[in-house]
């Protein structure tokens, strides 16, 4: 939650086509839900597909991929709803990690 790999997004977009594809879909099926639903959640209002997709928008989020501006609206709606907001706030202050799974946090002062 706490980790900027923008640097790490780019290289992961460039080199890897399914990655490519797969966010490529998310956009497609992300935008048709929010024009037909009218938004500001897929279905209009807030429902388990929402919920589903939180974890998905906080890797657009933190690997800071290309999207849409109406997508990118979304991931921020999604990452303020109260729940959420609660998550991020609750991970920011884990202080337990394990190196090789989050090295970006052991240059953190």
């Amino acid at each position: 939650i706490e980790a900027s790999l923008a640097d790490v997004g780019a290289i992961v977009l460039r080199d890897q086509p399914g990655v490519r594809w797969d966010l490529e879909r998310i956009v497609e099926m992300w935008t048709g839900l929010l024009r037909q639903h009218g938004g500001p959640m897929l279905f209009g209002r807030f429902s388990v597909a929402d919920a589903f997709f939180a974890p998905v928008c906080m890797r657009i989020s933190t690997y800071a991929l290309p999207v849409p501006t109406p997508v990118a609206e979304y991931v921020e709606r999604v990452k303020a709803l109260p729940s959420v907001a609660a998550w991020i706030q609750a991970a920011l202050q884990e202080k337990d990690f394990v190196v090789i799974d989050e090295p970006y946090r052991a240059r953190r002062t």
